[in-house]
């Protein structure tokens, strides 16, 4: 009879040592928790969204039960990958569009568009790089309207700050648009339009181009956010929307269709000044609208990155393409503490936007003001960012794409000097965010991660990396896409790291990153994908 009762007390405590219910539990694994000492764990239990605990293999299993266990035979965990710069909405736009990236010629990325189905009456195309075709020369006028005599045409070059178009497109060009367009912003040679255009006036014709209506892109969210899954991101910063894509995105959360993080930055146009001055900040379970997103320059690859001095391949400067309201978004962002993040690609663009930021800001401060992309600095100029409290975003897959006419562009001394340097970002700023630019680039974070590492393309291309000098390690670069994309977002305090009260945003990977040889690196993949503790990719 004792001996029973004993059984029975024994199984008893079984159960209540075994009695914590939790909704996950994630084990023989190696989980990089990213905390203050970089604590690696073996478990994790998860409940109601939130991380419950951490701790040795034994201690978790014994302690908790749960539905679902994941057994992950020793590989790698770590927070959830925070694309700290990119376009969903652009993303799905673009799937109404031709995809003419990679494309090897003029004839080939042609042909392509022509077989586009309109929208509308436009035949829209993105992606094209001139630089990978075997002939590098850019169709003419003449030629674009022989191929394209009844539709309006604008095929957008793979930077998003120059595009191909037509006679017809730029017949829609109005008194009032040609008030807003720079000089050079539509290209002439020999006094003869070449159908060339970049920056402002591929701003306007976007605005007048057909768009995809709302309900065609909710008809195409939820696969595409899929897709960000299975890549491991789990939360974004949208670098740059209008006030009806704002809205947008909060009737998806509304409906239930948003799972993932997304940071919505204004464009700091007067209709988003407006919406901000009119709507204040918005922060819900999965939204925070709070910031500006401006536009100081274009790109390196159009020529129309502003620099210091001129490009080495063209007796140009590129332009400062600011609103008029620049100053005004600078002073309602810092009077009502908002956030502003700026795309500054050339050396002058960089000092000129950091050093507007210093007037308001005066000095070291908490505002985690942004520059998104920084990609050439003069030397002199790194140290703004300490001086005052900004944070670099970069994409080092950009360097990857630039590096096969960034000499061109800058010459080799000036390259060396500043170009691309995020390691020297790095130092001076204490921190780094880290996204893609999808999709201008490729969206897939592990390559990004390989880029910024490694310094090379998906071909190893070049032998020795580009500017390996200026190559960031491998546990600074998880960081800059992990935890310091939360920290810049003011998000520090639920996300971004695998610790006790924080979101059980984390993925499984093939293989530990930060340990393994190169080669296997750039085939690493996500094995899993855990965001608010239900498993959204497997």
């Amino acid at each position: 009879m004792r001996i029973l009762s004993l059984l029975g007390l024994l199984i008893l405590l079984s159960s209540c040592y075994k009695g914590k219910k939790v909704d996950l539990i994630i084990h023989n694994a190696q989980i990089y928790s990213l905390d203050k000492n970089n604590t690696v764990y073996q478990a994790v239990a998860i409940k109601d969204g939130k991380i419950v605990e951490l701790g040795p293999e034994r201690e978790i299993l014994n302690k908790y039960s749960a539905d679902r266990e994941i057994d992950c035979m020793g590989k790698m965990v770590i927070p959830g990958f925070h694309d700290s710069h990119c376009h969903v909405l652009g993303y799905l736009e673009d799937s109404f569009s031709a995809d003419l990236r990679w494309l090897k010629s003029r004839k080939e990325t042609l042909e392509k568009a022509k077989k586009q189905e309109p929208l509308n009456g436009w035949i829209i195309g993105r992606g094209w790089d001139e630089s990978l075709w075997t002939d590098s020369r850019l169709p003419h006028l003449e030629e674009l309207d022989e191929l394209f005599p009844d539709q309006a045409l604008l095929l957008t070059r793979v930077d998003g700050h120059g595009a191909l178009v037509n006679s017809k497109t730029l017949e829609l060009l109005d008194s009032a648009d040609y008030q807003r367009i720079l000089p050079g912003q539509i290209q002439v040679v020999d006094g003869k339009r070449t159908g060339f255009v970049m920056d402002n006036v591929l701003d306007i014709l976007v605005e007048k181009s057909p768009k995809v209506s709302n309900e065609q892109l909710e008809s195409r969210f939820e696969e595409y956010q899929q897709t960000l899954f299975e890549f491991g991101i789990t939360s974004i910063n949208e670098a740059g929307l209008f006030p009806d894509q704002i809205e947008f995105y909060k009737s998806l959360e509304e409906k239930g269709i948003l799972k993932m993080d997304v940071y919505a930055m204004i464009f700091g146009d007067e209709k988003g000044l407006q919406y901000a001055q009119k709507n204040g900040k918005y922060i819900s379970d999965l939204m925070t609208v709070a910031s500006f997103k401006l536009m100081s320059d274009g790109s390196l690859g159009s020529r129309g990155a502003c620099l210091i001095h001129h490009y080495s391949d063209m007796p140009t400067y590129g332009q400062i393409v600011l609103d008029s309201n620049f100053q005004e978004v600078l002073k309602f962002a810092y009077l009502n503490e908002f956030q502003v993040n700026t795309h500054c690609i050339g050396d002058s663009a960089n000092r000129y936007v950091l050093n507007a930021y210093g007037e308001q800001l005066k000095e070291l401060n908490d505002r985690r003001w942004k520059i998104e992309h920084a990609q050439v600095m003069s030397p002199g100029d790194f140290g703004l960012f300490s001086k005052y409290s900004v944070i670099p975003s970069v994409q080092p897959n950009h360097a990857m794409d630039d590096m096969r006419w960034a000499e061109e562009r800058l010459g080799a001394k000036r390259l060396k000097e500043g170009g691309y340097n995020y390691k020297k970002l790095y130092n001076k700023a204490g921190m780094i965010m880290i996204g893609t630019d999808f999709p201008v680039t490729d969206i897939n974070p592990l390559y990004n991660y390989f880029c910024s590492v490694f310094r090379q393309n998906q071909r190893l291309e070049p032998k020795d990396g580009f500017l390996p000098e200026t190559a960031l390690s491998r546990m600074v670069t998880l960081k800059g896409m992990t935890q310091w994309g939360a920290f810049a977002n003011f998000e520090e305090s639920k996300k971004g790291s695998i610790e006790v009260g924080k979101n059980a945003d984390l993925i499984v990977l093939s293989t530990n990153i930060l340990k393994a040889p190169k080669e296997n690196v750039l085939k690493t993949y996500v094995e899993y994908t855990v965001k608010k503790g239900k498993v959204v990719y497997e």
